[in-house]
């Protein structure tokens, strides 16, 4: 039914009329930050993107820039994520400090106390907002972090 409803050339004149469009747009002033200093996305989508002074890095885990899962422990997980989310900020012009947001996931809620712990290194004082799940990674990954990022004004 709904691709009847989009198909409809009814439909598409009206929202055609009215500026409407089911075409795909990017963003104004959206642009794709990478850096070799971070692993290579496995899939389709961007270390990161820049659209004004907003900043979205991609699901950083606990990967090194070869490609080699770090240490089995979801502390030096943690660690590598964030240089890694480190490295992608730093190649959009932002440092760590201008994290806003900060997303983790991690393969076993058992492991938050230590995952605290390593995060704690990384954000000592009034660290950005944080949201922490549960949540089925990858084989032998135990942490992700995703960060959004506003650079000062």
């Amino acid at each position: 039914m709904l691709c009847s409803i989009v198909n409809n050339p009814y439909i598409v004149a009206a929202h055609e009329a009215h500026g409407k469009s089911n075409q795909r747009r990017r963003p104004v002033g959206r642009k794709v930050i990478s850096t070799d200093e971070a692993p290579a996305p496995v899939a389709t989508y961007s270390q990161a993107v820049r659209s004004g002074p907003v900043v979205a890095v991609a699901g950083q885990v606990g990967v090194a820039p070869s490609g080699e899962v770090v240490g089995p422990g979801v502390a030096e997980q943690t660690d590598r994520a964030l240089r890694n989310v480190e490295a992608i900020l730093v190649a959009a012009g932002l440092t760590m400090g201008d994290a806003l947001r900060v997303d983790c996931f991690l393969a076993d809620l058992s492991d938050l106390a230590e995952f605290n712990r390593a995060y704690a290194a990384w954000f000592p004082r009034e660290g950005p907002a944080r949201t922490t799940v549960g949540a089925r990674l990858a084989p032998g990954l135990r942490v992700q972090v995703a960060v959004l990022a506003v650079a000062p004004s």
